[in-house]
C-alpha cells in the first residue's frame, strides 16, 4: 500500500495540475486487449484550430489477432468548441482490409438533426448529442463540473444510442503510460443493448479517458483500450 504522504502529494498534483489537451491538442498511443490478451494499438490525436477541434482514432490488430483480422479502422470526428461543451459536426468512419466500410454520420444544427449515411435515417438533435468521439471529449468537459450522473446520446455509422452514465468515484490504475494515476471512474450502461463501458479520466490529464473498458453483458464478453504513450503538443504562438 503506498504511503498515505504519497497519496495525499499526488491528490494535490492532480487538483492543480493543467494540461491544456483541449486547448493545444496531443497525440496519444492506446494498447487494446481482448481477454486480457494483447490484440492491438489505437493511435489518436486531436488537432486544434480556433474553436474547431478534429479528433482522429485509428485501430489496428497486433499479433495473434491479426490471424482473425487484418482490417485497419480510421475514425475522425470535427466538432466546435462552445464554452465548456462541444457540437458535434461530422464523423466518418473507415475500415479497410477484408470488409471495406466506409460511413459518415452529419450534424445539422440549423435543422436541429442528424444523418447517418449507412442506413439515411434522419434522427432529431437532443442536448448531449455526440458522435462516436466527440462524447469523449464532452465527457472531459462535463467531469471538470463533477457531475454525479450524465446522459449522452451517441451517433455511431449503424445507429444512434443513448448512455447512462454516473460517476463511481476515484480509483488509483496502471498502465503502461503511468503507475498509479489518480483517475475518477464512470459506468455508462445501455441496457437496450446489454452494453456497459467503463471509462477511467485522469483529473491531471483534463479528465482524459487513461483506460476504457466495453462489456458485453449478456455474453461476459469485451475489450479493454488502456493508455500508453502521450505527447502534448506545443502551446500556440
Amino acid at each position: 500500500m503506498r504511503p498515505f504522504s504519497a497519496l495525499l502529494a499526488g491528490l494535490l498534483f492532480t487538483l492543480s495540475a493543467r494540461a491544456d489537451l483541449l486547448a493545444n491538442g496531443f497525440e496519444a498511443e492506446f494498447n487494446v486487449y481482448m481477454a486480457g490478451i494483447h490484440a492491438g494499438i489505437s493511435q489518436r490525436q486531436v488537432t486544434v484550430d480556433g474553436d474547431t477541434l478534429r479528433y482522429t482514432a485509428r485501430s489496428e490488430p497486433k499479433g495473434m489477432a491479426r490471424l482473425f483480422t487484418k482490417d485497419i479502422v480510421t475514425e475522425q470526428s470535427t466538432m466546435r468548441r462552445i464554452d465548456d461543451d462541444v457540437q458535434s459536426l461530422e464523423y466518418r468512419y473507415d475500415q479497410t482490409g477484408k470488409d471495406e466500410v466506409h460511413e459518415k454520420v452529419l450534424f445539422d444544427w440549423q435543422k436541429k438533426e442528424l444523418t447517418i449515411t449507412k442506413n439515411g435515417r434522419t434522427y432529431p438533435i437532443r442536448p448531449n448529442t455526440y458522435d462516436m468521439l466527440s462524447f469523449q471529449i464532452a465527457m472531459m468537459l462535463k467531469l471538470a463540473k463533477q457531475p454525479q450522473t450524465f446522459t449522452f446520446h451517441v451517433a455511431d455509422h449503424h445507429d444512434l444510442h443513448t448512455y447512462e452514465a454516473h460517476v463511481v468515484g476515484p480509483e488509483e490504475i496502471t498502465t503502461e503510460y503511468r503507475e498509479g494515476m489518480q483517475t475518477i471512474r464512470v459506468d455508462s450502461i445501455n441496457r437496450k443493448e446489454n452494453l456497459k463501458f467503463s471509462f477511467w479520466c485522469a483529473p491531471e490529464l483534463d479528465y482524459l479517458p487513461v483506460r476504457i473498458s466495453i462489456e458485453r453483458m449478456d455474453l461476459n464478453m469485451g475489450s479493454t483500450t488502456e493508455l500508453k504513450r502521450l505527447k502534448l503538443r506545443k502551446p500556440s504562438p
